[in-house]
């Protein structure tokens, strides 16, 4: 089935948690570039991005999720974890009580 680029992220550690978020939705995640990191300054920058991939079928949902995920990380003060009900500073994108990945409501 063919993929879709979906998000560059800054990082393997963003890159490695948004995955996470996605395929708790059930969304099957490629990350591409994450081997390449190993390089820098070998390698041209642009060459260097670490990317998630998914299929054209889920994409609108995992976009969806995506827009979510970068609205809410942006937005000061408090969420609560879906899992555990903890609260979390706005800054913090895993919940610290139980680790699982910010997925705020709207």
């Amino acid at each position: 089935m063919p993929r879709q680029r979906l998000y560059r992220a800054e990082n393997s550690i963003e890159a490695r948690l948004l995955a996470g978020l996605l395929e708790q939705q059930r969304i099957e995640v490629d990350i591409r570039g994450e081997s390449l990191t190993g390089a820098v300054g070998e390698l041209p920058a642009d060459l260097l991005q670490i990317e998630l991939w998914v299929d054209e079928t889920s994409f609108n949902q995992a976009q969806q999720i995506m827009q979510q995920w970068q609205q809410q990380k942006n937005v000061t003060g408090h969420w609560h974890c879906q899992q555990c009900n903890e609260s979390n500073p706005a800054s913090f994108d895993i919940c610290w009580q139980c680790g699982s990945p910010a997925l705020r409501s709207q």
